[in-house]
């Protein structure tokens, strides 16, 4: 899709393609012979550096650009991309683009203590995994009808900058219709241009990914499967618990969508079970009306205790929590929290006890360093299950089931193979799947 991009401070306008797949040129490469590696790769637009003989790279095809705050390189000749912190995404520049700062590295988070090849977990065991994936889903809820870039550098441990997660980076952004503006660290930019075995090895691995997820495109348009609402406005003194919540809720491979509170009455609560409902000021207006209908057909609110007026008119429920107060009206439930939510970890667990599992749309099975994004077409008769892996090695005898009765299967990877049928194993009324060992990222797509 090509739309019109302003110069900041410039009156000039360019064509501007949210397709475009970026990458940072990296500062050591000052040879315009270094453009050559571009041929035959996805990339097609540079982010600007000292080292990059711009009207070379203009000749060779590709757009050169430049990453800047608002307001920053009004003197500009390169155009420029608005970056904001992803701390602000409710406040979101207007631009078709917008890079994304203060991310992470998207890896298994190492302990803190001398062994380094431990790896962090919480209460469960679960491995804690830093994602950026999340931050998309919940970027294109909040500032639709704009392609999300994200801006995050390799680490510098080099057990983290091995070949398998910055094939992760690329995944970990654009399974969930983002774009990671690939940046290559220094080592492995200087392996490139000596023409090193390894580093070439890595720089293969790092285009297939990018090619695959463009050639994939398509599915960045499903719609992701959910049960659950996580429901906020995700700023001031609400912005960190909902967007913990939001990233932890993921990590439970909870089926969800991000709904935001400023929408009013354009609010869409249709086909949901549940609302997790975050924010310290009282809902009110449309929006009330539309919680009290959803908990008299049956469904399920958990909120701060400044849901406490939606149980006006209701009865304590029978069910006893630590934590909640409840209370059943109509058909359905309402629980509020005895205080202020104050753990975003435990609150994912709880809302996944409140919820109950008989409404997972997907369970996962010996997949612990894993992630899953399950998605499907308007017309729900094709879906993807993508599988992210946050480990540096393959993980074995993994299974996935997912609630509806699919007819076919493949399984995809990023490295370039062909997909591999699935044997679909019926599930009382289910579809389930014993995957061979995934590496850094797959895709099993489905069609009813």
């Amino acid at each position: 899709m090509a739309v019109c991009l302003p110069f900041f401070g410039k009156a000039e306008r360019m064509a501007l393609k949210t397709d475009w797949v970026p990458m940072r040129w990296p500062d050591a490469w000052t040879e315009p012979s270094m453009l050559d590696l571009l041929k035959d790769t996805p990339f097609d637009c540079l982010v600007a550096s000292a080292g990059l003989v711009e009207e070379r790279a203009r000749k060779a095809g590709l757009a050169v650009i430049r990453i800047a705050e608002r307001g920053a390189g009004g003197g500009e000749v390169v155009p420029v991309i608005p970056s904001a912190p992803r701390s602000g995404v409710v406040h979101a520049p207007s631009s078709p683009i917008v890079a994304f700062t203060e991310n992470v590295w998207p890896s298994i988070k190492l302990s803190a203590k001398e062994d380094r090849d431990t790896a962090d977990t919480g209460p469960t065991g679960v491995p804690w995994v830093e994602s950026n994936g999340w931050f998309v889903r919940m970027a294109r809820a909040l500032a639709p009808a704009r392609t999300i870039w994200i801006v995050a550098d390799p680490p510098e441990e080099k057990s983290l900058r091995r070949a398998e997660f910055y094939a992760l980076a690329v995944s970990d952004a654009a399974a969930y219709g983002g774009r990671w503006v690939v940046s290559l660290d220094n080592e492995l930019a200087a392996g490139l241009a000596s023409g090193n075995r390894e580093a070439l090895t890595a720089w293969k691995r790092i285009v297939a990914a990018a090619a695959f997820h463009k050639k994939q495109a398509p599915w960045a348009d499903f719609r992701p499967f959910g049960v659950l609402g996580v429901l906020s406005d995700f700023a001031g003194d609400n912005e960190f618990t909902a967007t913990e919540a939001v990233n932890l809720v993921n990590r439970r491979n909870l089926a969800f969508r991000v709904l935001n509170r400023a929408q009013g009455a354009e609010l869409s609560l249709e086909g949901l079970k549940a609302v997790l409902y975050l924010d310290r000021q009282a809902p009110e207006g449309v929006l009330r009306k539309k919680l009290l209908a959803l908990v008299r057909g049956g469904g399920l609110v958990i909120g701060t205790p400044s849901c406490l007026p939606l149980t006006e008119g209701a009865k304590p429920a029978d069910q006893i929590h630590v934590r909640f107060r409840l209370w059943a009206l109509g058909a359905g439930r309402i629980a509020v929290a005895k205080e202020d939510f104050a753990d975003p970890y435990v609150l994912a667990s709880d809302t996944h006890v409140l919820l109950s599992r008989r409404h997972d749309l997907l369970r996962v099975w010996n997949g612990s360093p894993t992630i899953t994004y399950y998605a499907g077409s308007p017309d729900a008769r094709c879906a993807v299950v993508h599988i992210l892996n946050y480990s540096a090695q393959p993980v074995e005898f993994m299974s996935v089931r997912v609630m509806q009765p699919y007819r076919s299967a493949r399984l995809w990877t990023a490295g370039g193979e062909p997909p591999a049928p699935l044997k679909v194993i019926p599930a009382d009324g289910a579809a389930e799947f014993h995957l061979p060992p995934i590496g850094p990222y797959a895709a099993i797509e489905l069609e009813a």
